[in-house]
This record gives C-alpha cells, structure tokens and sequence, in this order.
C-alpha cells in the first residue's frame, strides 16, 4: 500500500522502507521460481506425452509393417518361415511352412520347434546357436540342414536365421528355409551314376585318368595305377605331365606343349597316339591312349584319357621284324 509505505517513512525514516521493499522483492523471486517450476513441469509434460504419442506411432507402424510382411511371406510358396523366440516357441508359422513339414499352423504355432522339426541329434546344436544369437542380436551363417517332417522323414533345407524386434513379442528369430527336395534327388541321382561309373573303371583292364583344365590329375582307376606303380594319393592334385610323361623314350625332355592331353584340352580334337609313360620306380613303358576333352556347358574344363601298356605288343612286333630282316639276309 503507498499510502502505508510514506506514512511508514515518516514515521521511522527511510531504511525501515527499503527492508519493506526488499521482503517484496524476496515474495517476488519466489513467485517468478514457481513460475518457471511449472512451466518446467508443463514442458515436461508435453514432452512425455509427445513420446508416449510417437512411441505408439512407431507401435503401430511397426505392427502395420509385421502385417504387411505377414501378408507376403504366406504368398511365398517356396520360402518356409517360422519366427520363435529364445525359448524355442514358435509364433509364426507361414503356408510354406505347413507344405514343408507337414503341421498346420495352428498346431506349430505355440509350440516347440525342437519337438516339431528339430531332430534329437540336433538339439544341443541348435540350443547353443539359437542362445549366441539373442545374445549377440545377430544371426549366423546359413547353412544347409536335414529337418524333421511330420511323418518322420527328412526334409533337406538350406536355413537362414536373422534377429528381428516385433512389437507383440520383443526379439524373435526369423528362420527362412528353402526346400532342397529336388537338389537332393538330383545329388542322389549323381552318386548313383558316379558310382556306377566307378564300378565300370575299375573293372576296366586298361589304365583311365582324368584331368582338370590345368592338367592335374582329378582321379585315376586301379589299373592306371597298377601299371604306373603310384598309389591314389601320389597322383590326384598333381600333373600328370610332370608326374609320369616328363621325357621321350630316349631321355629327352618331353615339352608340355607338345603333350597330347594339353593339346586336347587347348583344341578339343580327340587323339589316339602311340607315347611312352614313366613307372613311379624310373622304367619307362610304350603306352596307346585315347585322349577326349571333357566340356561343362560348351567349354572344354579338362580331359579324359584311356591308356593300355603295349610293352608285349611293341616287343613282338620288334622280334617280327627282326625275324624278317633275318630271313631277307639268308
């Protein structure tokens, strides 16, 4: 009050004014420091519930974009997926899925992927990586494995496994296999024939090799080796021009350019030459052989040659023409 403030003033002078007005200004500052508390309160506030607003903002994208990719992967007829989370239960589990092994979705899901398709033998294995994985929030390697169907048989996939975050369920592991059905077969029918065909070469009487583009030695039949004297291990890996047709008959060397498998493998022309071999032990030996390329898709990767000792032959044939030169003199 003014009035109050000069009637104080002249009564008691000036001084006991100012210890007036500086009380004022005391109430004042703690006026202006609640002030600014609240309005530090409402910033607060405002700020919570703008992250509460863009947190759920984000929940809801990222639910929309689950559904979305939901959507897809059942649209996805060569792709199982299945996503589980670290104790193994699956919450996923798409179409293809159900053709792979053989459980509706409303059976897996809920359950246990080691009960459904993880064999026995498998079980530690598959533990191990699945616990590295949440741990590490990565995924490993993929990898080619022989799952569990339904009704017993194995399923062969190649796997993939990546660490996803989904909003309903936190950190689950999203597994991608693709059907190696057909690839399979095709590997057992391959073995079938190579087996086949190894019966065949070692049946053979007469020496057979292969080679790779470079001309090294990518196997070689038990006659081959027989009359060369070397043992499997001794030639596969190595070339077969340094191992055993390093010189001519007479000692000379023999250059690699002139050698009819590199030829063969530079030109493709199939040949039957007369040539001479080396035994592991230093003796050397007259051979016939048949030399073919072998070609993957067109293009020439190697050869196959077919060789026969023909020491008996060159020597009878050597005796004949002696005996006829004998019987010109007399």
């Amino acid at each position: 009050d003014p009035r109050g403030a000069v009637q104080i003033m002249l009564q008691e002078g000036v001084p006991p004014l100012l210890k007036t007005l500086e009380k004022l200004s005391d109430i004042d500052h703690q006026i202006v420091g609640t002030i600014a508390q609240a309005r530090l309160l409402e910033s607060v506030r405002i700020a919570v519930y703008a992250e509460m607003a863009t947190r759920q903002l984000v929940e809801d994208q990222l639910l929309q974009v689950e559904a979305q990719l939901e959507a897809t992967l059942e649209r996805t007829p060569n792709v199982a997926v299945q996503w589980y989370d670290q104790q193994g239960c699956i919450r996923y589990w798409n179409h293809a899925s159900e053709t792979f092994y053989g459980y509706p979705a409303d059976e897996a899901i809920g359950s246990s992927l080691y009960e459904l398709i993880i064999p026995p033998e498998m079980h530690r294995k598959f533990d191990v990586e699945a616990r590295w994985m949440f741990e590490n929030r990565t995924g490993i390697p993929a990898e080619r494995l022989s799952l569990s169907h339904k009704d017993g048989h194995r399923v062969e996939v190649y796997s993939t496994h990546i660490l996803t975050e989904t909003a309903e369920h936190g950190p689950l592991l999203f597994c991608l296999d693709i059907n190696l059905a057909e690839q399979a077969k095709a590997e057992d029918a391959l073995k079938d024939s190579e087996a086949r065909q190894q019966i065949i070469l070692d049946a053979l009487g007469e020496g057979v090799f292969g080679t790779d583009g470079n001309g090294i030695c990518t196997f070689m039949n038990p006659a081959a080796l027989a009359i060369l004297g070397f043992n499997e291990d001794e030639v596969l890996g190595k070339n077969q021009h340094t191992l055993f047709h390093l010189q001519h008959a007479d000692g000379s060397p023999y250059p690699a350019a002139d050698c009819p498998v590199n030829l063969t493998m530079r030109d493709g022309k199939e040949r039957r030459v007369k040539d001479w071999f080396w035994r592991k032990n230093g003796e050397g030996l007259p051979i016939r052989m048949t030399v073919t390329p072998k070609r993957r898709n067109g293009v020439i990767c190697g050869s196959v040659v077919a060789f026969s000792d023909i020491t008996e032959s060159v020597r009878a044939a050597e005796e004949l023409e002696q005996y006829r030169k004998h019987l010109e003199e007399q």
